[in-house]
């Protein structure tokens, strides 16, 4: 490669013009800005303090990716823009990081445009122009990586590269963003420290490398500890190859302590969606920075700021180059600032921290661009803007007296992008005569070349839209390329733009690059808070209202019939559709539509008959056409030849549903055809089931009817004692035993009906007597006591009366012999009712012999609720009480124990009843005497 050696005053006078150009040190509107703070009360004591961070952070992180690589747009912005931290008032802000870019591929010096996807070599791996804007747009940085790939440490060649790569990019972005674009981050080739001092000398700030020694070590550096005014270099390091990025992250965390707060900066080159285990993988830069996010970001710790590096050395440089100035007034507290700050950086913004002894119950802040507050922490942020663009003729002229005085390429070529930078007119085309005057330099294609011919306009203007309108926005024609924000490529595009936007555009004629921009004006159209249906179905004759409301005075209306009130009365004889136009002050509109629908009907009605009836048959249709005839099909043939006129009758056949059709002939609409299904009902089939026929209960009846045509839906019932009742399931009550003849009529849905009548018992339950041999009665759900071995007749009196007697559904006879304990019952019959009784029979003396006395131990109880032998008694008089009671399974595990019992067990154990089983007990009276034996509940 060859190396031109630069004039040494030439150089000079590029630094001078950088210095004032870029470096420039005013007081600007920092001077201006005021932060009152209202406490409260008057507090005794306060403090208010700069933020040592940004947004008062615990540390700080930035990340670079490098060579102008497409990962940060493909890779790094899709994901940033979805991880968030917060400005301790409330309001998201997602990572951002940054890219640092040279202009020409591979060693050329001037050319070819690495970034320009017009260019035939354009590799898409790199960023496009498009793209730089985009990221620098979404608060991403752009940083300046020299030239080209080259890092030689030529110094005169590092001063061609700084400088002129600064210049291409401005050349490049200036149509786009307007000159805002210039950075003070430089990154060193390689990481090479041989390009850090020629960085400052040509106006950068910040230098980011591999040198020991700065702000930073091996993980980050204490903002705290240095002087951010002046010119700083950073230590950085590559991201996962060299050092883990959440090791990396953790560490800045663990060591802001104690008043520290730290920052760190890692890059790496590509983010490869396959390990190659050469840079930082897609897969674990996805985890490494979603984990980052879940543990210092929004909703977690927020405790870190993810930003550019240019954006927290703007914020460190202006905390250390302002004074607060404090004026106290009873509870309301003034800020001031005095200082100098530079007046080139891209972020003036400054974040302050107050506390008192009282409460703070508001903080304003006046004079800056935006601001944000939380009373509870006395955090206050605040932005402005003191960046001075420099004129671009001045920078243009300048360099190009610098070529003419050197006539240096390199000097030459700067001076040529600058000239770039200038709108069409007489100055562009002289600097451009002049440096084309210049000996032995050449110049891209087309640069000598250029006339207003040759320049890209857009000539239509600045266009007025209204919202959802679309403009057409033309450029000079002729030109060889066109390139639009929008990425479209013609002269002519048309846009509809949502909000007033800034479009731009560059042509391109024999290799010279012009642009130029316009703004779209989008005005807002009425909005309709309301309005009456948009489809209304009209009944002839009968006015309907048309109507929209704005809520709004200044806003005309206009229909489609040219009315011009908000509303619109209207009576149409067809369907009609109408609209209104609502206009505001720019004369943009918004229309309502509406639809009136003027219905034909087409359709006949019938009869519901039963079979041997007459379907009467009517045509209601309704339209505005002549009716020239109407005709039916009855017989579902398909042919409308069995009836004609609107108003047929006609007896079916046979039950069913018949497929009826009219058709209608019509001029000049033509023909109309209508088909319904016409039932004949048959007579339903009665039937019903009779339960409980016994007094004094309630007698069920139960339909059991069937019909084929519709469904049984009308049940009229007479009970034959004068009784009426409707329903398909219904209960009557007889109060006399006796024969009686019910009749149910059934109705169908379609009108037909039958009847039938039975004849139903109504009979009485028997009242019975049980009593022993010796002619004792036993009286229901009592209990019989006898000794062991012995056994109980049981006797049903006047047994003749009865029609059965049966025992515990076995035994039919009128006598019963029982010998073991336990629950038995008797079922007697007088014609189909019954009566059941049930009897206890039990051992007395816990089965030990003797005759039954009423001093005894319960052998069995029945606690069931119902009043007899629900309690276990023992009341036997050889216990000597007081008495321990214990009761046991069959297992042998304790159920029920008390030391002095009172006759009061109903058979629970830990308030659940016992189940029907066997138990037994164990009797402890006070004279040591032991009783022990079984006990028998029954449920």
């Amino acid at each position: 490669m060859h190396l031109q050696q630069n004039n040494k005053s030439g150089l000079i006078l590029a630094s001078l013009l950088l210095c004032m150009s870029f470096l420039t040190v005013a007081q600007q509107n920092i001077n201006n800005i005021k932060v009152t703070i209202t406490f409260d009360a008057a507090p005794s004591t306060y403090t208010v303090t700069k933020a040592p961070l940004k947004y008062n952070k615990t540390f700080a992180f930035s990340f670079q990716v490098d060579d102008g690589t497409i990962d940060i747009a493909n890779k790094v912005l899709p994901l940033f823009n979805n991880l968030f931290y917060t400005d301790g008032c409330g309001n998201d802000i997602h990572f951002t990081a940054s890219s640092s870019v040279y202009c020409f591929q591979n060693n050329g010096e001037n050319g070819p445009d690495m970034h320009d996807p017009l260019d035939p070599s354009f590799d898409n791996k790199y960023l496009s122009w498009n793209d730089i804007t985009s990221l620098y747009n979404d608060n991403y940085g752009i940083y300046d990586h020299g030239v080209n790939g080259n890092p030689s440490t030529y110094v005169p060649f590092m001063n061609y590269s700084i400088k002129r790569n600064r210049s291409f990019l401005r050349r490049k972005l200036y149509g786009l963003l307007q000159g805002a674009n210039s950075s003070n981050v430089f990154v060193s080739p390689d990481q090479l420290v041989e390009w850090t001092q020629p960085a400052f000398d040509n106006g950068f700030s910040l230098a980011l490398n591999k040198k020991d020694g700065g702000p930073f070590d091996l993980f980050g550096g204490d903002v705290n500890n240095s002087n951010w005014t002046s010119y700083q270099y950073l230590k950085r390091r590559e991201a996962h190859r060299v050092i883990p990025v959440q090791e990396y992250v953790d560490t800045l965390f663990s060591q802001s302590v104690n008043g520290a707060n730290f920052w760190g900066s890692l890059f790496t080159h590509l983010i490869p969606d396959v390990d190659t285990g050469a840079h930082y993988p897609k897969d674990v830069f996805n985890i490494d920075f979603s984990m980052i996010a879940s543990v210092y970001g929004k909703g977690a710790l927020d405790n870190i700021i993810i930003a550019t590096d240019e954006e927290i050395y703007d914020y460190l440089n202006i905390r250390d180059n302002i004074t607060i100035n404090e004026n106290l007034v009873g509870n309301v507290l003034e800020i001031t600032f005095s200082g100098n700050i530079p007046d080139n950086f891209r972020y003036y913004a400054m974040s302050l921290v107050a506390t008192a002894d009282v409460g703070i119950s508001n903080i304003v802040v006046s004079g800056a661009d935006g601001f944000s507050q939380n009373t509870a922490t006395g955090l206050v942020n605040f932005n402005w803007n003191d960046r001075i663009i420099p004129n671009p003729e001045t920078i243009a002229d300048n360099y190009t007296s610098i070529a003419e005085s050197s006539n240096d390429k390199w000097d030459a070529w700067i001076a040529m992008d600058y000239v770039y930078t200038l709108p069409l007119g007489d100055k562009k085309v002289e600097l451009a005569n002049r440096l084309c005057s210049l000996s032995n330099i050449s110049y891209e294609d087309g640069f000598c070349d250029i006339t207003i011919d040759t320049i890209v306009k857009i000539t239509t203007g600045d266009s007025v839209l209204c919202l959802g309108d679309t403009a057409t926005l033309t450029a000079t024609p002729g030109m060889q390329v066109y390139e639009w924000s929008t990425s479209q490529g013609e002269s002519v595009i048309r846009v509809s733009p949502v909000e007033t936007t800034k479009y731009w555009v560059r042509g391109r004629y024999n290799g010279n690059d012009s642009y130029d921009t316009i703004t779209v004006v989008v005005n807002p159209i009425p909005n309709i808070v309301s309005h009456s249906p948009t489809t209304i179905t009209h009944i002839e004759g009968v006015n309907d209202t048309l109507w929209v409301s704005t809520q709004d005075a200044t806003l005309t209306y206009l229909w489609n019939t040219g009315e011009t009130d908000s509303s619109l009365l209207v009576n149409p004889i067809f369907s009609t559709d109408y609209y209104v136009d609502v206009i505001n002050e720019f004369e943009c509109s918004t229309r309502q539509d509406f639809s009136v629908i003027v219905e034909k009907t087409f359709d006949f009605t019938y009869d519901s008959v039963c079979l041997g009836g007459t379907t009467h048959f009517e045509n209601k249709s309704t339209y505005p056409d002549s009716v020239i005839l109407v005709s039916w099909d009855l017989n579902s043939d398909g042919i409308f030849d069995d009836a004609e006129g609107n108003t047929i009758e006609f007896a079916f056949p046979d039950y069913g549903n018949h497929l009826v059709g009219m058709r209608s002939t019509l001029y000049p609409s033509g023909l109309e055809v209508v088909f319904n299904v016409v039932p004949v009902g048959d007579n339903p089939a009665p039937d019903f089931i009779v339960t409980n026929n016994c007094l004094p209960e309630s007698t069920n009846f139960d339909d059991l009817s069937t019909v084929i045509v519709g469904e049984t839906s009308i049940w009229e019932w007479d009970f034959g004692d004068g009784g009426t009742d409707v329903g398909s399931f219904v209960s009557h009550t007889y109060f006399t035993p006796d024969a009686y003849s019910v009749k149910l009529k059934v109705k169908s849905t379609i009108g037909c009906a039958d009847s039938i009548t039975k004849v139903i018992d109504i009979g009485e339950s028997a009242d019975f007597t049980m009593v022993d041999i010796n002619g004792n009665e036993l009286f229901a759900n009592d209990t019989s006591w006898i000794s062991k071995n012995d056994s109980l007749y049981v006797t049903i009196e006047n047994a003749t009366s009865y029609d059965s007697i049966i025992w515990d559904d076995i035994v039919k006879n009128p006598v019963y012999y029982v010998k073991k304990e336990g629950a038995f019952s008797v079922d007697v019959f007088t014609g189909p009712c019954f009566k059941t009784r049930q009897r206890i029979l039990a051992f007395s003396n816990g089965g030990g012999g003797g005759e039954p006395t009423t001093n005894k131990i319960m052998s069995m109880f029945t606690p069931n609720g119902d009043g007899f032998n629900d309690a276990w008694v023992v009341n036997d008089p050889a216990i000597t009480t007081p008495f321990k009671v214990s009761v046991y399974n069959r297992y042998g595990n304790l159920v029920y124990q008390s030391d002095n019992y009172q006759n009061d067990w109903l058979g629970d154990y830990k308030d659940t009843n016992l189940p029907q089983a066997t138990y037994y007990y164990l009797i402890e009276d006070a004279a040591g005497q032991i009783f022990k034996g079984p006990i028998t509940i029954i449920r």
